[in-house]
């Protein structure tokens, strides 16, 4: 890829990141963002804080952390994830909704701005960046989720699928498995380095997701416990939770709110597995 087109994407890419970010929590009032201290979750204001934090160390201070502070005063003392604890988040002293959201935008602009001018080796920390607030905005809406809050409005529940599924079959074999030293260009995360020969025995995938209705079919005829986010309707029909709303069941979406031993047992009554992460690897 030329590199200014990579600068200009990058920059596009971390702007819309940030619009996410931003919109997340955008819809509930103050008292709404108090969260419980629960292990799953993070505390709205401190993850909000977190991002911008992440984005500023790596992309504006880094290498020269002494030199250059925080434009939020006790930045690292209070949103270094690797300084403090996760429960202990819920004690700190923070800024005002008003000032982290501002600390969201001038990291962003100043970031922004360097993307242009920065040497090609550093734009992996941009892009670590990225992917970072990527990550957390799954956290932001997996939180309103687990806690029955309304969902964002730049969040949509999956569509049906449109075709029913075949199985393809692979043969199997060597593959290359990893990414290769010389494709240092793009970014990498440290667990896909480096390549290596990997051996995956004959195995077939589904060409669709395993769905709603499937999964229904599956409670139907077992008379299993049903997930904590499906519940029958007094017509005798599912309905499953979308944030804080329930909602009838769209028989060709792909499966959702089920845990992993609860698809694990799907699977045994449907005669099937789950892939490995290598065959997935293997399939694309």
């Amino acid at each position: 890829m030329d590199v200014d087109k990579r600068r200009v994407g990058l920059v596009n890419d971390l702007r819309a990141a940030r619009e996410f970010t931003r919109a997340a929590y955008a819809h509930l009032a103050d008292e709404a963002l108090a969260f419980p201290k629960r292990p799953e979750l993070n505390l709205p204001l401190w993850e909000l804080a977190h991002v911008a934090w992440f984005q500023e160390y790596w992309c504006v201070r880094f290498p020269h952390i002494a030199s250059r502070p925080s434009c939020v005063p006790n930045a690292d003392a209070r949103f270094d994830s690797r300084a403090i604890d996760h429960a202990a988040r819920w004690d700190l002293d923070y800024p005002q909704r008003t000032e982290i959201l501002k600390y969201l935008d001038d990291t962003l602009e100043m970031v922004a701005t360097r993307v242009a001018n920065a040497p090609t080796a550093q734009l992996y920390f941009y892009e670590l960046a990225l992917r970072h607030e990527a990550m957390h905005t799954e956290a932001f809406v997996m939180s309103l989720h687990t806690l029955g809050l309304p969902a964002p409005e730049n969040v949509s529940a999956p569509l049906p699928q449109k075709r029913v599924g075949t199985d393809i079959a692979f043969e199997g074999g060597v593959f290359t498995l990893g990414t290769t030293p010389n494709e240092h260009a793009r970014f990498v995360f440290d667990n896909e380095k480096w390549s290596h020969d990997a051996r995956v025995a004959s195995f077939s995938l589904r060409s669709t997701l395993t769905t709603c209705g499937e999964y229904a079919d599956y409670l139907e005829a077992t008379r299993a416990k049903p997930p904590r986010d499906w519940r029958r309707t007094a017509s005798n029909g599912w309905e499953i939770r979308w944030f804080d709303q329930w909602r009838a069941l769209a028989d060709g979406a792909p499966v959702s709110n089920v845990s992993q031993h609860e698809a694990l047992a799907y699977c045994t009554w449907a005669e099937r597995r789950l892939p490995t992460e290598m065959e997935w690897e293997f399939a694309m």
